[in-house]
């Protein structure tokens, strides 16, 4: 860590701006353009030209629908909320899914059995993606209505 500092302290030192301002001409601005620092541009994804932040990361084809889901009967029953978590694997070269419940909150309500069925009938993976590649679903909350 200290030579990170070091090495900073040494190109600041040597640099034509920190000679000015220990000179006394802080006030003038320094000779030549300064260089921007700016981060680097997402990269472009090969399956949607799309522009991600995590262009490595599989894609879904189409965003996940709450439609895609049915609230379980026993949950229902008894007007429990609850929340899963998926890994689904590609299984075909058309996208489809095979999915394993990571987390399912209250345990005992179906919710995960529910949330595999929705998304194995209703979800694929980004044309391009191929087939084996592990991908995750975002938490999916059953909050129940009324």
């Amino acid at each position: 860590m200290q030579a990170c500092y070091a090495m900073f302290i040494a190109i600041a030192m040597t640099s034509p701006v920190f000679a000015q301002s220990v000179a006394g001409g802080a006030d003038e601005p320094p000779p030549g353009p300064v260089p921007a620092v700016t981060s680097p541009a997402p990269e472009e994804t090969p399956t949607t030209g799309i522009a991600s932040a995590q262009p490595n990361r599989p894609r879904w084809a189409w965003p996940i629908r709450a439609s895609f889901l049915k609230y379980p009967k026993a949950a229902a029953a008894k007007r429990v909320t609850g929340k899963v978590e998926l890994r689904c694997t590609v299984s075909d070269a058309k996208g489809r899914v095979k999915c394993i419940v990571v987390s399912e909150t209250p345990e005992g309500y179906d919710f995960g059995s529910e949330a595999v069925k929705g998304i194995e009938e209703n979800m694929r993976a980004a044309p391009g993606v191929p087939v084996g590649t592990v991908m995750t679903t975002p938490p999916m909350k059953f909050t129940f209505p009324g």
